[in-house]
């Protein structure tokens, strides 16, 4: 149990900080998107992942784990996908609001599919 949470917090350290450099990274490259870009592709990137992670139907649940709980778990986030969604509901950017609440849920849905069929 312990050794489990330790690993949780190891792959959450890594996805975290994986999350904040690849988020910086696309605003950099993309600055003012209509919709919040940066976590669209850092939530579908970690649903294609997850699916791959759980498609390799690891026998280790200490490495599943740390890759699905915590690495994964950190790096993507669902809390700030709302957050960002209000914004745009709050501006009255109603278009742009439902655009990325179907987007998202959409492209990380086909993701998680495309990661996971990638393996069996």
């Amino acid at each position: 149990m312990l050794l489990e949470a330790l690993a949780i917090i190891f792959g959450g350290s890594l996805g975290a900080l994986s999350r904040y450099h690849i988020g910086i990274m696309i605003m950099a490259r993309f600055p003012h998107p209509p919709i919040p870009f940066a976590m669209l592709v850092i939530n579908v990137l970690g649903s294609i992942a997850l699916g791959v992670v759980l498609g390799l139907n690891l026998n280790s649940q200490l490495l599943l784990a740390t890759l699905a709980t915590g690495y994964l778990g950190a790096f993507t986030t669902f809390s700030t996908f709302s957050v960002e969604a209000i914004q745009l509901w709050e501006k009255q950017y109603y278009r742009q609001f439902f655009e990325y609440i179907i987007l998202t849920v959409s492209f990380c849905i086909i993701g998680y599919l495309i990661g996971f069929s990638l393996l069996v």
